[in-house]
């Protein structure tokens, strides 16, 4: 209450933004959500040709939490071709850092598996 829900959702647009604007700058990553609609401060993507949950395990080492598979809606995977997908959320304790991080660890995926 002391934060006030106006201001998570303008931060979490914030982060939202932001993140969109670094991950659209790396090759090779399919975003499933953005611009949809009223959005929260979740991204659904996948990189290409990588497993989510082998980028997940990678993203672990590095203390980055993402959500990986097919999160209880295997009808929406089929209908996009995909076994599953990465899913990050922002809230109103995450950072600009964090975000960056997040960019940090798709690099460092991308170059383990060649691309």
């Amino acid at each position: 209450d002391r934060v006030g829900m106006e201001n998570i959702e303008s931060w979490e647009k914030t982060l939202l933004d932001y993140a969109l604007k670094k991950i659209k700058e790396i090759p090779g990553i399919k975003i499933y959500n953005a611009g949809q609609g009223k959005s929260s401060g979740i991204i659904s993507f996948n990189l290409d040709n990588i497993h989510p949950h082998d980028t997940a395990s990678i993203f672990a080492e590095d203390g980055i939490c993402v959500r990986a598979g097919h999160h209880c809606n295997m009808p929406l995977m089929k209908k996009l071709g995909v076994v599953g997908t990465n899913r990050v959320s922002f809230y109103f304790y995450n950072t600009f850092e964090d975000i960056d991080k997040l960019i940090e660890g798709i690099k460092k995926i991308n170059k383990i598996f060649g691309k």
